[in-house]
């Protein structure tokens, strides 16, 4: 019933456009409403694009009000100046983090929330994901210093006390661990190579809580790597910005970021150097299995991405050069054109 009720809705020209995929004349209710039946029919993740975080979140969280939340992720993400300059949201990279994951998982179909930037921002490989995260299980056997390693690889900063998300601190056989998946930070007891026990703990009184039998670590952030990859990723950043003149400012930049490069330090602010991570053009869309992609007024992503090259030329500008904001830290939305299923336009 839904199936053909669906059949007819696409086949109604005054609605759709069977030659372009747009709709037109319809209202947001109408397109979440048939959203909602699209995925109950579909064996498909649908993502659903809009051109900004508002309509982002109505979206999100109409549609978690209509089917299962737990089947609806959100994507959120910054605009373009705002992540070059680092001044992005946590809850927001936490949230795509997730996402990435549950996406990984590909054990449930689900509907992705996202914006254009969103969808348009590159992102490391699927596969390295899923190499980074690590299980650790009680009563196996571990080396403190791999452990300490990944962790700094993850993006965790050693303190003497843990007191935030993201450090970790390590005294004789413990090591407490403060992840961004949990309320409270993690307290692992080894004896010898062997994990004893697991068990949070409160960050004020030190007081152990409860016992955990495994926990996962992953990375902090979008950008992570071994030191392996950071060596060649530095070669390739310095051998790109050898053989352009830079700025007096450009040149403070980038000597700048290739310190928190090299440091693992505000990592939020080098996106930008994506590619040098990772030569394949990858976005969110790669990490899931067949997909629908539908985009929602997508004439407002095109003055979106206009006003974002104004902004960019004006960031050039600011920096006395244009070195950084040619690089390929996004794509282009008529790549992402090419690959829609359908458009909502018009919206009444």
């Amino acid at each position: 019933m839904i199936k053909n009720l669906l059949n007819s809705i696409y086949k109604d020209a005054a609605i759709l456009n069977a030659r372009t995929g747009d709709f037109k004349g319809v209202s947001h209710s109408y397109l979440q409403t048939m959203l909602s039946l699209r995925y109950d029919i579909s064996n498909k993740n649908i993502f659903v694009v809009l051109p900004n975080l508002y309509e982002a979140q109505k979206y999100y969280d109409t549609l978690s009000s209509i089917i299962d939340e737990s089947k609806v992720l959100f994507y959120p993400m910054d605009q373009t100046l705002t992540s070059m300059m680092a001044l992005g949201s946590p809850e927001f990279k936490n949230e795509r983090l997730f996402t990435l994951r549950k996406l990984l998982q590909a054990d449930e179909k689900y509907i992705i929330i996202t914006t254009q930037e969103g969808i348009l921002h590159r992102q490391l490989k699927p596969e390295d994901y899923e190499r980074s995260v690590k299980k650790i299980n009680v009563n196996d056997n571990y080396d403190l210093t791999d452990l300490t390693k990944k962790l700094i690889y993850d993006g965790y900063q050693f303190n003497y006390t843990v007191e935030r998300p993201g450090e970790f601190s390590i005294r004789g056989s413990i090591l407490d661990i403060y992840t961004h998946d949990y309320k409270d930070p993690y307290r692992l007891d080894f004896f010898g190579d062997t994990l004893e026990s697991i068990k949070t703990f409160d960050v004020q009184t030190q007081k152990s809580m409860n016992h955990i039998t495994s926990i996962d670590i992953a990375p902090l952030n979008e950008l992570f790597y071994t030191d392996d990859l950071k060596e060649q990723a530095l070669q390739k950043i310095n051998e790109y910005f050898t053989s352009i003149e830079l700025s007096e400012k450009e040149d403070k930049k980038l000597e700048t970021d290739l310190m928190h490069i090299e440091e693992r330090k505000r990592m939020d602010s080098l996106s930008m150097y994506i590619e040098f991570f990772n030569d394949k053009v990858t976005t969110i869309l790669d990490f899931s299995n067949p997909y629908d992609l539908i985009l929602v007024d997508s004439y407002k992503m095109e003055l979106n991405e206009e006003t974002t090259d104004q902004d960019l030329l004006t960031y050039g500008h600011t920096m006395q050069g244009n070195a950084f904001i040619g690089l390929n830290f996004k794509i282009k939305l008529k790549e992402l054109l090419k690959k829609i299923i359908y458009h909502f336009k018009y919206i009444r």
